[in-house]
């Protein structure tokens, strides 16, 4: 395997500014750097990775030669600028040697990189989370190519890209190792970085002269040494890494805590922590990209949960939905007259459902399904309604649990407080599928029933002949059929599920998929339907903004030119594959419900120790950076070179699992954060 060594350095140091030509001994700094780390046994080449500034044209001229070749690439990119670098060199082991380390032994690197190939590992290094670190200075740090590759893509934040490899021992992602040596030295400070630092190592280097002198002498001799120890002791080791974090989340910082602040918790009872990790899972976050969230602490974390609660198919921070609502933005997201936007986002939802011919728009699904039940209340004359599953928080739908027990469709023990009891009887929940039950309702109430509102599938294939039941029900009684397509539209095929079966609905409802995380949801149907709004009096200042419209329109553009859907399937066959076998391995019984784009899944057995077993799994994974439950919804931010790192956490989670049903432990003795809540408002 070919061992390339990097070290970066620049002129540019914010502290000390063209530390690395400083000279020192018979040399410069960077010179002397470089002789030494040439001596190391295991190395195949070693490059100078410095930036395109025409400040480090002098680096270039000093070291660019046969032995030791010179990669030019960003300033504030580092990590890009070693993985460009990398890839140059057809490096497959890289070490990482930074230019603030002029004193490197080469018997560490030596060290560092056989230990790496030894024992099959992603990354080593001697300093990071060490237990008695050695003194800085003597830094080193060794990973594979291909792992670095993952480092790159996983690497969101600019603390993450300046440091370079924050992301192999900031998260548990992977396999890494730190090696820990016996001395009494880590008090010393040995590296480069201030005025003071350098005094320490010139009178280092003047009394080495031409020795070559290992860690272990230089730190005896510094240490011996308290005049020359006590000129830069008092300067804090790695001072800058927190700071690069408090940077980019200046402004940002809270003062509140959630719990403290935010009513319940949250606007949304899945992004509730105690849904998943009382005390453990995130509760906030500064960024997300493709499947990567930065919760604002110093970890990252890879998204195989909730993916934005099924809001996100195209992945978090989607560029080509995200370019377009940032134009949108600098063009005025609102003003005193309507939104072309609006026009242009109508005009392609009727080009992918041909039958529309009329839309309003909501900014939220649940207030969507409470407009398309007003529209069918004004257009019948008649007020209750029928439903099937989940529809949202207001209080049409929910003044069914006045009457009926509602854990088929929503939660088994539901707070109502505020739903007016005079609205008893309004609605009524039937099960999908269940053609006696509905019919039922059907022959008693079908004077009075405005609307039947369903979704048309959700976990399960659709059942057509149900719903061609339903359809002709409705159609016999002056019934509005309307379809909840906030879950299904957009992500079982390129646009809506109703279209794939044949059977039109009156209204149709759209969210979450068509705004790719912002908000933006429709209802739309026959105009002849649709003009009831003119009856009823509907208005609202945030239904008229650009960004919802830019973001549905530019979605819709992605879906027309890609297999999205074709997509989702296979990123959530794929994770479903890995859950499964993971657990055939450890001799687990686990069931999966639902289609590959968004699927649940369980322990077989009593429905407690499912919820304790959960909650271990996700505990364990959230130890290795990723958030995952009892619920998967596939987003195109899924990237399949992360698949490995998925199945090796969930190895260690399924093995700790399994040990505890083999001992006949009790799982609530493992759960450290807090039993999950899932399903508990």
């Amino acid at each position: 395997m070919k061992v390339v060594a990097i070290v970066q350095a620049r002129m540019g140091s914010s502290r000390l500014p063209g530390k690395v030509l400083k000279p020192l001994g018979d040399n410069v700094v960077l010179e002397f750097l470089l002789k030494r780390l040439a001596q190391s046994a295991t190395l195949d080449e070693i490059i100078v990775a410095t930036t395109e500034l025409a400040d480090d044209n002098q680096i270039v001229d000093l070291v660019g030669n046969d032995t030791v070749k010179v990669h030019r690439g960003s300033e504030n990119d580092v990590l890009q600028r070693y993985k460009n670098a990398a890839d140059e060199s057809k490096a497959e082991i890289i070490v990482r040697i930074t230019g603030d380390c002029p004193l490197v032994d080469p018997e560490l690197v030596d060290h560092c990189v056989n230990r790496l190939i030894d024992r099959n590992l992603d990354y080593i290094s001697n300093c990071n989370n060490a237990l008695n670190p050695l003194p800085d200075g003597f830094d080193v740090e060794v990973f594979t190519s291909s792992s670095f590759a993952l480092i790159n893509k996983l690497s969101i934040t600019s603390a993450y890209r300046e440091h370079v490899t924050f992301g192999y021992f900031k998260t548990g992602l992977f396999n890494t190792e730190t090696i820990n040596y016996e001395h009494p030295y880590s008090h010393l400070r040995l590296t480069l970085d201030y005025e003071e630092d350098y005094k320490v190592i010139s009178r280092i280097a003047d009394e080495m002269g031409t020795e070559d002198w290992g860690w272990k002498k230089i730190s005896k001799f510094v240490s011996n040494s308290q005049n020359i120890m006590k000129i830069n002791s008092h300067i804090v080791r790695n001072a800058s890494w927190e700071k690069s974090f408090s940077d980019e989340s200046s402004g940002r910082e809270l003062v509140l805590t959630r719990p403290n602040c935010i009513a319940n918790g949250s606007g949304l009872l899945s992004k509730r922590a105690d849904q998943f990790s009382p005390e453990g899972w995130p509760e906030n976050y500064l960024k997300a990209k493709g499947q990567v969230i930065w919760s604002g602490c110093e970890r990252l974390f890879l998204d195989y949960s909730i993916g934005g609660i099924g809001a996100t198919t195209l992945g978090f921070g989607c560029d080509f939905v995200d370019k377009r609502v940032i134009n949108t933005i600098l063009n005025g997201s609102a003003c005193s007259v309507n939104s072309s936007e609006e026009i242009t986002a109508t005009q392609k939802l009727i080009n992918a459902i041909p039958w529309i011919e009329s839309a309003r728009y909501t900014r939220s699904g649940g207030e969507a399904t409470t407009l398309a039940v007003r529209i069918a209340r004004a257009k019948t004359g008649k007020t209750k309604i029928l439903f099937s599953g989940y529809h949202g928080w207001h209080d049409w739908y929910l003044a069914a649990a006045l009457n009926h027990k509602l854990g088929n469709h929503l939660l088994e023990d539901l707070p109502i407080a505020g739903v007016p009891k005079e609205l008893g009887g309004t609605s009524m929940p039937f099960d999908y599928g269940d053609f006696n039950g509905f019919d039922s309702y059907i022959s008693e109430h079908r004077a009075d029933i405005a609307a039947v509102i369903l979704e048309p599938m959700r976990y399960s294939l659709p059942d057509i002949e149900f719903l061609q039941h339903v359809r002709t029900e409705c159609t016999n009684n002056n019934i509005i059929l309307i379809f909840d397509e906030i879950s299904s539209g957009f992500r079982f095929n390129n646009s809506a599920v109703h279209l794939d079966i044949g059977i039109n609905p009156d209204l149709v409802v759209f969210s979450k998929a068509i705004g790719n995380g912002y908000p933006i949801a429709v209802v739309a149907g026959k105009s002849e339907i649709m003009t009831a709004v003119k009856d009823s009096f509907i208005s609202s200042t945030t239904h008229t903004e650009s960004i919802g419209f830019s973001a549905m329109s530019a979605v819709l553009d992605f879906y027309e030119a890609n297999p999205v859907s074709q997509d989702l399937a296979e990123r959530g066959k794929a994770i479903r594959n890995i859950l499964t076998k993971v657990a055939s391995i450890y001799g687990l019984d686990i069931k999966t419900s639902g289609m590959d784009q968004l699927w649940s899944w369980s322990f077989e057995g009593e429905t407690s120790r499912n919820r304790q077993l959960q909650t271990i799994v996700t505990e364990t994974m959230l130890d290795n950076s990723i958030l995952f439950s009892n619920r998967f919804y596939a987003t195109l931010g899924i990237d399949s070179d992360f698949y490995p790192l998925f199945e090796r956490a969930l190895k260690k989670s399924f093995k700790a699992v399994s040990s505890i049903l083999e001992n006949h432990e009790d799982p609530a003795d493992h759960i450290h954060l807090g039993l999950n809540k899932l399903g508990i408002y």
